[in-house]
């Protein structure tokens, strides 16, 4: 996870553990709760579909983990 936020990708966890810690929902990547895997399919889906929120995920991923 933090290995891709550091290269600028946006990513898709499960919002479990210290995990909420370092991503933050809508701003650094996407939560979904542990084991559901429709919200997982979900954001997914949306992120294949909208480029332009990848991008602005991502570049906030990477300056947070810089």
């Amino acid at each position: 996870m933090t290995e891709a936020m550091l290269l600028g990708k946006p990513v898709v966890v499960p919002n479990i553990y210290g995990i909420p810690e370092i991503v933050h929902h809508n701003e650094t990547g996407l939560l979904f709760p542990a084991k559901d895997i429709e919200q997982l399919a979900r954001h997914l889906s949306y992120l294949l579909q909208h480029p332009e929120e990848r991008e602005r995920l991502g570049k906030n991923a990477h300056q947070l983990t810089r």
